[in-house]
Order: C-alpha cells, then sequence, then structure tokens
C-alpha cells in the first residue's frame, strides 16, 4: 500500500522535482515520519500539447494505464505533475479506489482566496494556453489571461530547453525572468502562475525581485502532503497553508 502514486515522465526531471518538493515541504524528524511514495516514471507518454494543437497522438490512454498500475499497487491518492495533462482532470477525478489530487483546481481555489482582484497571468505549454483549462478572463474574482503569441513562443522554447537540457538552470532562468518583466511593463504588475512543471525547475525556492509569483507545482505537493495525513513542515514555503488546508 502507498499515500500516493505519482505518474510522471512528463517530463522526467520534473517529476524528480515533485518528488523532491514533497520530502522538502514534509514535517519529518527521520526517514520513517515521510510519507510512503509510488513514482511511474512514464515517459513514453505522448507530448500533451502536441496532441491538443492536432499533431500528435492522446496521452490519454497511456496515463490511463498508469492510473490502473498505481490502483493495482494499492495507491490511496494520485497527482499528475503535469498542468497540460489535466485537460483530462474530469476523468482522472472519476476514478474509483484511488482519489485524484487535482493541480489546476488547487491553484485555482488558491488564487480566488488569496488574490481577489487580481491579474493573473499563466506562464505553461502552449498546450496549457490553448485549452485555457486555467480559465479565461473574469472567474471567482480573478482575471486570468494568458501571454501574447510571440511571448508564448519564448515560454514555450525555455520548457522545451529544460526538457532538452542544452542550457544551464541559470540561463533559462533569466529568460523566464525577462519574459515576466516584459509582461509587468506591457499589462501592469500581475501576478504570475508557473503553470509547467519545466518551469517550476528553473524558479524553485528562488525569490525574484519585484516579481510575484506562485508555482503550482508547490500547491500541488502541500495539497498531496495534507491530504495523505502529514504534516507541512512550514519554514519550506512562503505559501498560506491556512488558506490551502481550507480546501484539503
Amino acid at each position: 500500500m502507498y499515500d500516493l502514486g505519482i505518474i510522471g515522465g512528463m517530463g522526467p526531471e520534473a517529476t524528480a522535482e515533485i518528488f523532491k518538493r514533497i520530502i522538502t515541504l514534509t514535517d519529518a524528524n527521520c526517514d520513517q515520519e515521510h510519507m510512503k511514495i509510488c513514482i511511474l516514471n512514464k515517459p513514453q507518454i505522448p507530448d500533451r500539447t502536441e496532441y491538443i494543437i492536432g499533431r500528435g497522438q492522446s496521452p490519454l490512454p497511456v496515463i490511463m494505464e498508469g492510473i490502473s498500475e498505481l490502483k493495482t499497487l494499492g495507491a490511496r491518492y494520485f497527482i499528475i505533475p503535469c498542468n497540460t495533462s489535466h485537460i483530462f482532470a474530469n476523468l482522472f477525478s472519476k476514478q474509483k479506489d484511488i482519489k485524484f489530487i487535482d493541480m489546476i483546481e488547487t491553484t485555482k481555489r488558491y488564487l480566488s482566496k488569496k488574490y481577489r482582484g487580481k491579474k493573473i497571468c499563466i506562464l505553461g505549454t502552449t498546450g496549457t494556453v490553448t485549452s485555457k483549462i486555467y480559465g479565461d478572463g473574469y472567474n471567482d474574482g480573478i482575471h486570468i489571461f494568458y501571454p501574447e503569441q510571440d511571448i508564448q513562443d519564448e515560454v514555450m522554447s525555455i520548457i522545451i530547453s529544460v526538457k532538452a537540457n542544452n542550457k544551464s538552470i541559470s540561463d533559462n532562468k533569466t529568460r523566464i525572468i525577462n519574459v515576466m518583466k516584459e509582461i509587468n511593463k506591457s499589462q501592469g504588475n500581475c501576478i504570475f502562475v508557473v503553470a509547467c512543471t519545466e518551469l517550476s525547475v528553473i524558479v524553485s525556492g528562488q525569490y525574484i525581485d519585484g516579481i510575484e509569483y506562485i508555482d503550482a507545482m508547490e500547491i500541488l505537493a502541500i495539497n498531496a502532503i495534507i491530504n495523505c495525513g502529514y504534516k507541512i513542515n512550514r519554514r519550506m514555503t512562503n505559501l498560506d497553508i491556512l488558506t490551502i488546508m481550507e480546501d484539503c
């Protein structure tokens, strides 16, 4: 039996990052106080963005295969650390004998409580932007918007670079900061949602002067810890834990 199952491989480095976040954010004094986690690293899952824009195979069959494997292994909850794959979230949430923790919905609930009246810019894959899985316009007291096409092309280029590991994290961090600054310059200061787990790898634990952002991966990790019955190491996050706990 496992407390949590992770369907990973989208991409592998992001999968390693969510595991690291969960360990770091768990309030544990020894090995035995951490949760039991099963990671299925399935990099053969077809590209989510390519499917959404009509150029590739559906990733759903391989993801569903992973969910079945987690059921067999006895996982109580499961997460998918890939924002774009949440276009199928309604199917994931209907699973029997295993509970799905939805990264998009948990992030949206946090935003609606902490940032009412604010402009929220979603930074994710072109698939996430095209499908608008975070919503669009005014929703639950917040204004969701996405980058203009030329800026989105740069965001996607950064994501692909992280997957290919062809630039340093430092270089890609500089690139995504420049994107944020450009958006703030044209749109006025806003709250950014790091809505791609490759981007989460870049900004992991980083303070960015003059820029406010929320990392969907961190919200997912905290929700997973709480739902599985473990405590949060509050020293390791700047998020409002009480707000998150209200929805768990």
